[in-house]
């Protein structure tokens, strides 16, 4: 593209290293990038996203998280997509106290967090708890064995949000604890 004097947008460049991070190919990924920024063109939000994603597939959250950091040094608005992604990274390997911690640090920053970050990390939890040696608690245990109500109070649940936690009980192998649930979440309103 270069030698045909057509300069490569922030697009063209996010899709290879996208593409290498992919790869694994992490080395290379880095030079493209600093190559991106020595020839002028700035990465974006989803450039950002997708290094952070790469770093939290391999488990490298610190890698992730000093992503974010520089993103918003760079003055880039932290969005959606870049909270859901270290949300799930850090759920995915069953740490999610710290998602839910970076998610209440994130509260109130631009357009983060969105219902759809707490579906996911409602998603883990449930996955982890129903997972755990929890089926001698009653249900009600259950709810408060899986942290729903710390997560609650960092937003208001609706309809979507109990249906796929009711969901998750009867996918984890206890649907017969719906009802019982439906009642406690009647309860908390």
């Amino acid at each position: 593209m270069l030698q045909k004097d057509v300069k490569p947008s922030t697009v063209n460049y996010t899709i290879v290293i996208d593409k290498l991070f992919k790869e694994r190919n992490y080395g290379l990924a880095t030079r493209i990038w600093g190559r991106m920024v020595s020839l002028g063109c700035n990465p974006d939000v989803v450039t950002y996203t997708t290094s952070m994603r790469a770093y939290c597939i391999e488990g490298r959250l610190n890698e992730a998280e000093n992503v974010l950091i520089e993103m918003s040094k760079e003055g880039l608005t932290i969005d959606a997509m870049a909270c859901y992604t270290l949300l799930d990274g850090y759920a995915s390997i069953g740490q999610t106290d710290n998602a839910v911690s970076n998610l209440k640090q994130m509260t109130g920053v631009a357009s983060v967090p969105n219902q759809f970050n707490y579906f996911i990390l409602l998603r883990h939890l449930l996955r982890r708890r129903l997972a755990e040696d929890v089926q001698h608690l009653a249900p009600v245990g259950v709810w408060d064995a899986i942290e729903l109500t710390d997560v609650f109070g960092l937003f208001d649940p609706n309809s979507g949000v109990y249906s796929a936690i009711l969901e998750g009980f009867s996918e984890g192998g206890r649907a017969e604890e719906v009802t019982p649930l439906v009642s406690r979440m009647k309860e908390d309103g």
